[in-house]
């Protein structure tokens, strides 16, 4: 399948403080080649995608995250292949919507290899219903911290900041420190792991965007979804 790679449609630029030069971010666009996989038929036909996408979700169980093969409904994103750790210290992913299906829908926000199975990479997730605001590796149901609340009338947005390994021979993201709004209340949630997925592999570094479920879900819009990213350079 192609490999969608992000498209920089415009900057955010994040001002300096003290002197020096700013950081951008990157915005990612999504189109139908970021399907990565939807083995239960989650994403419906009829989603609209861009730098801003309109995300239909059918009424199915979409699968999830957790086990050796999760089955959850993915978009990924190319950040770079081969990805330069040494040069890079950091990485910030950002997801923001305006609203969700009814239904208790998982959106998970994180960094992988390429390859969706269990220690393959790394995440923050958000539960639509509750605002629950999580984080694991790939392969593990969330470990929640703080919730924020309900994302489906109102949308929010999710933050997830990652560490990312130079050492040689382990060269990966790990470590997650997660913060999600919503913007009933408003509310915040936050969570902070340091986990480690330690079956990554290759010189490739993806972004991806999930959905996932426990069981059967209402159908529905995830309403303007946007996406992107900031790198944090190495002080050189």
């Amino acid at each position: 399948m192609k490999r969608c790679k992000p498209c920089v449609t415009s900057h955010y630029t994040l001002a300096a403080v003290g002197g020096g030069g700013g950081l951008d971010f990157t915005d990612v666009t999504l189109e139908v080649a970021s399907i990565k996989q939807d083995p239960n038929g989650a994403f419906n036909g009829s989603s609209t995608w861009g730098s801003t996408s309109q995300i239909n979700l059918n009424n199915v169980d979409p699968g999830n995250i957790n086990g050796a093969l999760p089955d959850l409904a993915l978009l990924e994103f190319l950040v770079a292949d081969p990805f330069d750790y040494d040069a890079n210290t950091q990485l910030i992913l950002q997801y923001q919507f305006t609203g969700t299906p009814t239904s208790n829908w998982i959106m998970y926000l994180g960094l992988y290899d390429g390859t969706v199975a269990t220690n393959h990479g790394l995440y923050g997730s958000l539960q639509t219903n509750n605002g629950g605001t999580g984080a694991q590796t790939m392969g593990a149901n969330s470990t929640f911290g703080q919730a924020a609340a309900s994302v489906q009338a109102a949308g929010g947005d999710l933050s997830v900041g990652f560490n990312l390994d130079a050492l040689v021979g382990t060269e990966s993201a790990r470590g997650n420190l997660v913060r999600s709004y919503s913007a009933t209340g408003p509310a915040y949630g936050r969570t902070e792991r340091s986990d480690n997925p330690s079956a990554w592999a290759g010189t490739a570094l993806y972004g991806f965007l999930g959905f996932g479920a426990t069981g059967v879900r209402d159908a529905g819009t995830v309403a303007n979804v946007k996406l992107r990213y900031l790198l944090i350079p190495r002080f050189s």
